[in-house]
């Protein structure tokens, strides 16, 4: 049913028409956003794409980790929500030099370089170095869903998981000849040197010859400081280690910051820690 007032020979809008015409490019306009997030989506977050033999996960997975690093690019480096790729400029000239293969794994098989960087990583904390710092837990999952698949015949076959656990291992390799060769604190906190002297020619040049080498701990010797301090200082990390405490605590706010929060993880801890019951606490607390 269509409303017009005639004035002449030319109708006028009637209000109800233009909340029709606004309604409908509102609706157009929504649409397209649907359709531009869906793609984009689509283009970083593949899902499960499985090989049907080996040879096929080695093929696929050159498109894949390519559009990983498309998407990273324009969104802050990060290949999802959760992890980021800090050395993303230098993984892709990597990449890219390696016409986009994986580099840690090869037909549905670890390399044995993949497996020496991974059990680095686990390890860090005897170099000083954090393995939170190297994506430890998101490789480690994947790593459990592969050995999991002995037949390989599920997780294996996936290969947006062996794509992105390269991505991730590519990442910590220059992350580790960064923090092994210069240090994890910024420049400006502990010296006046500066990160310029590592190229990206350098950290290249550190893939290649760990490819030549096969040696990963030959590598990180190369890289690591000549002083005698240094040597030290690392040969008495693994018994400040096995005596650390790293017992997690769980943080209960002051009661004079904010009382109903305060009264909210007392509860929480009288559940937990029943005998806490006994203690003589602040009167603010409520049970």
């Amino acid at each position: 049913m269509e409303f017009s007032v005639k004035n002449g020979n030319a109708p006028l809008s009637t209000p109800f028409m233009n909340n029709r015409n606004c309604s409908s490019h509102f609706l157009a306009s929504f649409l397209f956003l649907l359709l531009l997030a869906a793609c984009n989506n689509k283009r970083h977050n593949p899902g499960a794409v499985i090989a049907h033999s080996p040879q096929e996960v080695q093929l696929k997975a050159t498109d894949i980790i390519r559009n990983f690093i498309d998407y990273a690019i324009s969104n802050n480096n990060k290949i999802d929500d959760s992890t980021a790729l800090r050395q993303l400029p230098i993984a892709q000239m990597l990449y890219e030099k390696n016409q986009y293969n994986l580099n840690w794994s090869k037909e549905e098989k670890w390399l044995p370089l993949g497996d020496s960087l991974y059990n680095f990583i686990a390890n860090a904390k005897l170099c000083g170095l954090f393995p939170g710092d190297y994506h430890i837990n998101h490789l480690t999952e994947i790593r459990s869903m592969f050995l999991n698949d002995s037949n390989a015949k599920g997780d294996r076959k996936n290969v947006t998981l062996w794509s992105e656990a390269d991505l991730m291992l590519t990442n910590a390799f220059i992350q580790i000849v960064k923090d092994v060769k210069l240090g994890r604190l910024s420049r400006d906190s502990i010296t006046l040197r500066k990160d310029s002297v590592l190229t990206n020619e350098f950290y290249l040049g550190q893939f290649d010859s760990l490819k030549q080498s096969g040696s990963l701990s030959q590598m990180i010797q190369s890289l690591e400081p000549k002083q005698i301090g240094y040597q030290l200082l690392k040969a008495g990390i693994k018994k400040f280690l096995d005596s650390a405490d790293n017992r997690q605590f769980t943080f209960v706010p002051a009661p004079g910051s904010d009382a109903r929060k305060w009264r909210s993880s007392s509860r929480r801890m009288s559940v937990r820690f029943p005998h806490l019951r006994a203690l003589r606490l602040p009167s603010v607390m409520a049970w």
